[in-house]
């Protein structure tokens, strides 16, 4: 049990690391999926994660461009 808390709780650090790593990444690149690509092979342990975060980040990078630009 004490175990899993831990779990849960690396699970939301990691959350907001590849979180913040995705969008200066994304913003260095010019929203390039490649370069996603890379930080999911780099942590496989949270791949699933890391899809989520892009499929989140993906349409709201759509609404931020339209916004913005």
């Amino acid at each position: 049990e004490k175990r899993s808390k831990v779990d849960s709780r690396n699970f939301i650090i990691y959350f907001i690391f590849y979180f913040i790593i995705y969008w200066s990444i994304m913003l260095l690149f010019s929203f390039s999926n490649i370069t996603f690509s890379l930080i999911i092979f780099y942590r496989r342990k949270f791949n699933l994660i890391l899809i989520e975060v892009y499929l989140i980040n993906f349409s709201w990078s759509e609404v931020f461009l339209d916004i913005f630009i």
